[in-house]
């Protein structure tokens, strides 16, 4: 095969306006692994019960001991799972999970607690209970019935237990300190807010108890910074479910592949048995995973579609380059140094798309429509046989269809009485009428079609004229 150079832009404009095409093998390829993704998915379901005649298959052929073995595996797998389960959950849901312990907003609420305790010697007999006061103030503030009514006005759904773990208390001597930690400056005002509201609601119990007392703020302060304690409780927490996830990993890790076979069965029966004393649960296990009952899979259909664009073009491109047929017009010129007498061809632009890609790639040429481009090939065939003399011109069709008999046909109506004698015919290496005409004529115009004749063809017809004596004048294409 002869070594030719590859026209770029011409191969890209060709795969361009093959948009159709390229469409439908993406469809095509984005059904096909859409497809394919259910099957694969449908291949990886577990099966969803198991009955007791099967598992007692299953159990036949092992020991009591290795049947021991694997119940004990799937009892650790579901405490684990349980254990897992609350945890994540809690890691979910917990505002003080989710705080940036790097700057935690931390609310100060200091009080000092004034009992009106003096001590008069000799008489001491009454007893200092600042601290029974400053300690009953922080288990009312420690209640869950004050979270539970603060969760209700809360901007966002929340258990109130979440909300109570933001807020602690300390004690030194008469001094009451609260701190509170939240997500934003305003959570932390919210929650003050309901403290304070009920620190003056439960004074007067209290004070039934203990006796009359003052409770006064001394100090308020508001600041961001790293929370150390948060910081290794989230860090804590985040490995604990590290490691449960690792323990329900390794619980078959000692068992063989029977014994696999019969934990497997019995665990997503226990799954099964799960689900339905509790309708919320959820197995971390992919053995009870929701099903998609959807025919319809997103990733591979995307897949799918780049997959056959690709392919679609790469199939083109290798089309094209290992073509043996003409590309384009000006390559009889550039390869045989045939003349190029003119083009003829309507450009296909049916849709909007067609008209942008054409715009692009063809917008600088000077188009001509098919009358202008027959008469300018008219006028140049005129101009080549008047300066030579030629009196017998042989027209060969190497199109050879519908279109290029009706064009031939035209071209003879045109050249009438400017050319004496004006024949047409089938090319010649393929008729043999047609070599007889063309020996006997003074020059002949080759009537090639782009991705019709083939480049043999071409080459093998010159060769015909040059044996023949015949000048070939040139070349018409049709696009």
């Amino acid at each position: 095969m002869e070594e030719r150079e590859i026209n770029l832009r011409d191969m890209i404009f060709r795969i361009f306006m093959r948009w159709r095409v390229i469409l439908i093998w993406m469809l095509v390829f984005a059904v096909l692994l859409d497809v394919f993704g259910v099957i694969q998915e449908k291949m990886q379901e577990p099966q969803e019960r198991y009955s007791e005649e099967e598992l007692d298959e299953l159990k036949e052929t092992l020991t009591d001991q290795e049947i021991l073995e694997a119940e004990h595996a799937v009892y650790l797998y579901m405490n684990y799972e349980k254990r897992y389960d609350e945890l994540k959950n809690y890691l979910d849901h917990s505002i003080k999970m989710r705080l940036n312990a790097n700057g935690v907003p931390t609310l100060l609420l200091r009080y000092r607690v004034d009992t009106h305790y003096s001590v008069v010697y000799p008489d001491i007999a009454r007893r200092d209970v600042t601290g029974d006061v400053i300690n009953s103030l922080g288990l009312e503030i420690q209640k869950d019935s004050v979270y539970q009514k603060l969760a209700e006005n809360w901007r966002e759904p929340v258990d109130g237990a979440y909300l109570k773990e933001m807020v602690s208390y300390s004690t030194s001597g008469e001094l009451f300190t609260i701190q509170i930690c939240a997500l934003t400056e305003e959570d932390c005002k919210v929650i003050e807010q309901v403290l304070d509201k009920t620190l003056s609601a439960v004074k007067s119990s209290v004070e039934s108890v203990f006796g009359e007392f003052d409770l006064h703020l001394i100090n308020r302060n508001y600041y961001e910074e790293k929370n150390t304690g948060i910081f290794n409780e989230q860090n804590a927490q985040i490995n604990n479910l590290n490691g449960l996830l690792n323990s329900m990993r390794s619980v078959k890790s000692n068992l063989d592949s029977e014994q696999i076979d019969y934990y497997e069965a019995l665990l997503i029966e226990s799954h099964a048995k799960a689900a339905e004393n509790d309708p919320n649960y959820r197995a971390v296990s992919q053995n009870t995973k929701k099903k998609n009952h959807s025919f319809i899979r997103p990733k591979w259909i995307l897949i799918g579609l780049v997959a056959g664009g690709f392919l679609a073009c790469l199939w083109f491109c290798v089309v094209y380059i290992l073509g043996e047929k003409l590309h384009v017009s000006d390559e009889i010129e550039r390869y045989y140094g045939i003349p190029l007498v003119g083009t003829v061809g309507e450009r296909n632009a049916k849709t909007v798309i067609d008209r942008v890609i054409l715009s692009i790639f063809k917008g600088n040429e000077r188009y001509f429509s098919y009358i202008e481009s027959l008469n300018l090939i008219t006028a140049k065939v005129k101009a080549m046989t008047g300066k030579t003399n030629i009196q017998h011109l042989f027209i060969s069709d190497n199109v050879m269809n519908e279109a290029s008999r009706k064009l031939i046909d035209e071209l003879m109506k045109l050249l009438e009485g400017e050319v004496q004698t004006v024949e047409a015919g089938s090319a010649a290496i393929y008729d043999s009428d047609s070599v007889v005409h063309m020996a006997g004529c003074d020059a002949v115009i080759m009537l090639l079609g782009v991705d019709i004749t083939r480049y043999e063809e071409i080459q093998k017809e010159a060769e015909l004229c040059q044996r023949n004596g015949v000048r070939l004048l040139g070349g018409i294409v049709m696009n």
